[in-house]
């Protein structure tokens, strides 16, 4: 079994991320696929906004603000 990686986060912040829709885990994985550290920290700011429903007007403009600061090469990952 591999070792786990430290995020060198501490507990709290990585608890306040993941009750924050963010998954520092998931970001790890987007930068091991060659994926730039901003178009990373944006992967994964709009996989966690996705993941729960848009139901109000202020949850569709944050999901279409994130949206919006992918170039359209980097909607490819998409």
């Amino acid at each position: 079994m591999p070792e786990p990686e430290s995020l060198d986060l501490l507990d709290t912040d990585y608890a306040n991320l993941i009750a924050s829709d963010y998954d520092p885990n998931l970001e790890r994985h987007w930068r091991a696929a060659l994926v730039s550290p901003r178009d990373a920290v944006v992967l994964t700011r709009l996989v966690g906004l996705a993941q729960k429903p848009l139901e109000t007007e202020e949850d569709w403009q944050q999901f279409e603000a994130v949206w919006g600061q992918l170039e359209p090469k980097e909607r490819s990952y998409v």
